[in-house]
């Protein structure tokens, strides 16, 4: 058994403590500039989502055979939620509270690049989740990118189907202020992910990813860099588990 075997996981954020300086997983977090986030809250609802392709032409059709389908969902949905349990108290509460909830589902082989645009428009506490699947066999790639005024809590999860292989870019450049994103990614049987964090700005920016493998021979490359100006925080984690053979996982972060 790894650590990873052994830390608490579950939807339920009263299975978690709030964190503090002596855990491991938050002793270098300003926990008094996120506290926020440690506690139930109405999310505001004023975080903008908006799907296209990266040329910005629309990316979603209408009925059974479309390439790509994004849609609101809920809970219940059974999309979001299936990518492994929260892995702390933030992004339990997240899941608890959360009334934005996106799926987002690659079903074909795409041209060009999908963009997922995440747009804060305010400094009220908001809540947003987005559940991602790629096909089994699909080649794509998505572009996050985050901007604007937000106090985020956001979780996204991301799965790879057999055979598939996509390429994930997430961007944060905010303006001042505080977001949180925990990431669970499962790669399938013989899927393979490019999985990219580009921090620039932002006030607290604390990503977690936390990816496993839904079956043997997975391929996992994420690579991740930030740029950080003084009175900013940024941390990228991650916390890869090769809970199936012949898996191959390669992570290299850095940071100025």
């Amino acid at each position: 058994p790894s650590s990873a075997d052994r830390t608490v996981k579950s939807f339920d954020p009263a299975e978690f403590v709030i964190p503090t300086a002596k855990q491991e997983d938050w002793q270098y977090a300003p926990l008094e500039r996120i506290g926020e986030f440690f506690e139930p809250f109405r999310p505001s609802g004023e975080t903008q989502v908006r799907l296209s392709f990266l040329d910005g032409s629309g990316a979603v059709s209408a009925g059974s055979d479309a390439s790509v389908s994004f849609e609101r969902a809920s809970r219940s949905d059974p999309l979001p939620g299936s990518v492994g349990k929260p892995a702390d108290r933030a992004a339990a509460l997240e899941w608890d509270c959360v009334q934005q909830i996106y799926a987002l589902d690659v079903r074909r082989d795409l041209d060009q690049p999908l963009l997922l645009d995440v747009r804060g428009t305010g400094e009220d506490l908001d809540a947003l989740h987005v559940a991602v699947r790629f096909d089994p066999g699909v080649h794509a790639t998505l572009v996050i990118d985050h901007r604007g005024l937000a106090r985020l809590s956001e979780g996204f999860e991301i799965s790879v189907g057999e055979n598939a292989v996509a390429n994930v870019i997430s961007i944060q450049e905010w303006d001042a202020g505080a977001k949180h994103l925990g990431s669970r990614i499962r790669v399938d049987r013989s899927g393979r992910l490019n999985h990219s964090v580009v921090t620039l700005s932002g006030g607290v920016v604390r990503l977690r990813m936390d990816p496993d493998f839904g079956g043997p021979d997975g391929y996992l490359n994420m690579l991740g860099v930030y740029f950080v100006d003084p009175g900013e925080y940024v941390e990228h984690r991650t916390m890869v588990v090769h809970n199936h053979p012949s898996c191959t996982s390669r992570v290299v972060y850095k940071g100025a």
